[in-house]
């Protein structure tokens, strides 16, 4: 069995990006829960890493909204062509 490094959620690097806080401030939530929120509605599994209760419970807090048609396509632009793996190229 291949095993697979764990990263953290855009390692982040990415939870700063100013579309991703606009749109948490929008639906009052945290960029980490926009972007898992966001792979939900893709029909993606996430598995969102937290070493602290907070971010824990943050992370399970997802399912209570749904991220607008218009929104999603602003995080579709985002795509920046890596894998979760970070360094994995992908189409």
């Amino acid at each position: 069995m291949l095993s697979r490094p764990t990263v953290p959620l855009t390692r982040a690097t990415r939870l700063g990006d100013e579309t991703l806080m606009r749109l948490a401030q929008k639906y009052g939530r945290s960029a980490a829960q926009i972007l898992i929120r966001w792979n939900i509605q893709q029909g993606t599994v996430p598995i969102p890493k937290a070493n602290q209760r907070q971010h824990l419970e943050e992370n399970i807090n997802v399912f209570d909204f749904e991220i607008g048609k218009d929104d999603v396509k602003l995080l579709n632009g985002l795509n920046e062509g890596y894998s979760s793996l970070g360094y994995l190229p992908y189409i």
